[in-house]
Order: C-alpha cells, then structure tokens, then sequence
C-alpha cells in the first residue's frame, strides 16, 4: 500500500507539476515571490461566485501576464520575473484554488472556469493588448482565453505564450484515473503529510533530489494545509481534459495571435509532439525547443526562457 501511494503522488504530480471574506477594490499584500508588490483584487464574473484572486506585480511597460500550472501559485516564476520586469510590465497570477487565491468549495476548476475568471481580472485592472504566458495547465488557460475572446474581444491578448501546455487530450496517468474516483483522493491527500507529495513532485518534474530545495518543497507545499486546496487541486485534475475538448480543438485555428510555445525536449508530462502539433495548427506559431529540463521551463531553464520571451515581445 506505501509503495502505491507513493507511487500515485509521483504520477499525479508528472501532469502538473485562503478562503476569505469578499470586499472591493484591490488590498495590497505583504509579501511577494517575484520581486515586486502582491495584492489580493475581488473578482465579479458574470455566473461566478465572487472570488479573490492573489497577484504580483513588477516593472512598467507593455503588460505580460503570467499564469502557473495545476498545484503551483506565483512561485513558479520567481526566476524570470525580475529579469523580464526590466522592460515589462510583469503580472503573475494564483489561480482560483492555487496559491494566496480563494479556494472555494465548488466544481468550477476547469481551464475554461478559470480563462473566465482571469478575463475579468483583466479588465478589472484596465489590462489591454496584453502578452499571456502560461506554464502547463497556465498554458491550457490561456490559450482557452485566447479562443474565447477571438469573437468578443480579440485585441485583449496581443500575444500568446505557451509552455509544457497539455492542450489535446492525452493518455491519462494511473494517478488521474485515481482522482476520478469518488472518496479515496481526499482521503490519501488529507492523510499524507503535505511535504511528502510536494517533495516526489519536484523530483519527478526535475529529475533529481539535488535540485529540490527546501524552501522550494515548503512554499509549495504551505498551501495544501488547507482543505479548500485539495478539494481544488482534484477538482481541477477531473476537468483537465473537457468533455467538449473536441469543438475547443476546432476553433484553434481561429486564433490570431502571435504565438511562442516553450517546450523541453524531454517533458516527462506533456509530449513535444503536443507543442509540434500546435505549432502546425495556430497560423502564427512558433516553437522553441529546450534541452536539459523536463516540464519546468521557468524552473530548470529560466534564462533560456527570458531570452525567448524578451526577443518575442521585441
């Protein structure tokens, strides 16, 4: 049974890899990951709930918005975000259930409850012809964001960066089929110490136990102490592949936006012939290829990933 679990939270954690009272306005928090000011803003999207979505902000210029993959926050992009802050205006965002963000009792966790949500975040803070970076389930995010705005608001995004994005859908691992199960997820994530899944998860995304550092596995980890958080993380594995992926799929060749995809060579997660398909199917694409990483750019390459990233705002 111990090497099962064990086993499950290293799978599980391959793909991916603060309730609080609703006010108004944005309250500026006191602590940042990424080099700049976080704050916490109140999101009103239509058909949602209002929720309070956690953001960090750095640097002037054009905007560049940052969105982290399934069990991640802002911390995934704390290596780039000073350096591309220097020429840009740099937002990272938790998503709904991650991070500082609300972490609410519901089933609304999929990429397109949460592209919803991250386009009233725009708007409410004047966000225009911004660039959209999103790492793995980030990634699915916004190019669902992407898709959904080409008929309503087509210059919001202005360019589309995707890294490691699970966007067709894919085999699903032993640890997905586990969390569709009803009961036994909630159970093994609230029974195990929190450090432990967090722990194999870097391991297996970086490929060795001395590129994991503590206060890497106790950042991540600080989190998944609260219920709302598990409930969230196996909430939004469930949805990851949508039952309307097909007509989602259809309407990417709609997309107009510039687009840079960002993929290791070896993603242990998501395939590089997902981030080839991609490439031959948004009319404005372009893949960059990186060796020596897994599925972390922004962690194991990040100067490789800044430099992509500058040169295609440039």
């Amino acid at each position: 049974m111990r090497v099962v679990v064990v086993a499950f939270f290293l799978a599980f954690f391959c793909i991916v890899a603060e309730a609080g009272s609703i006010g108004s306005g944005t309250i500026t928090a006191p602590s940042t990951f990424t080099g700049g000011r976080g704050y916490y803003t109140n999101i009103r999207a239509p058909g949602h709930p209002p929720i309070r979505f956690y953001a960090e902000e750095s640097g002037r210029g054009a905007p560049l918005v940052l969105l982290h993959g399934l069990g991640a926050s802002t911390y995934t992009f704390r290596k780039i975000a000073p350096a591309l802050a220097r020429r840009h205006r740099v937002i990272a965002i938790d998503l709904k259930g991650h991070g500082q963000s609300d972490k609410p009792f519901d089933t609304n966790y999929s990429a397109h409850d949460q592209a919803v949500l991250v386009y009233w975040f725009l708007r409410q803070h004047g966000l225009k012809r911004i660039t959209l970076a999103g790492h793995s389930f980030g990634g699915q995010v916004a190019l669902n964001l992407a898709v959904l705005l080409q008929r309503y608001d087509p210059t919001r995004i202005k360019r589309l960066v995707l890294m490691s994005a699970p966007i067709y859908p894919q085999r699903l691992t032993p640890a997905v089929r586990l969390l569709r199960k009803p009961v036994l997820p909630y159970f093994l994530l609230t029974v195990m110490p929190r450090e432990l899944p967090i722990t194999l998860a870097l391991m297996s995304e970086w490929v060795g136990l001395n590129e994991v550092a503590q206060q890497d596995v106790d950042i991540y980890s600080q989190p998944y102490a609260d219920a709302g958080a598990r409930h969230a993380i196996i909430q939004t594995a469930r949805q990851i592949q949508p039952a309307n992926a097909a007509k989602i799929i259809a309407k990417y060749k709609n997309v107009r936006q510039r687009t840079l995809m960002i993929w290791c060579r070896h993603d242990n997660a998501v395939p590089l012939s997902t981030g080839h398909r991609l490439a031959r199917t948004l009319p404005r694409a372009r893949l960059t290829v990186l060796d020596n990483c897994n599925h972390v750019p922004p962690e194991q390459r990040p100067r490789a990933v800044v430099r992509s990233i500058a040169r295609f705002m440039r």
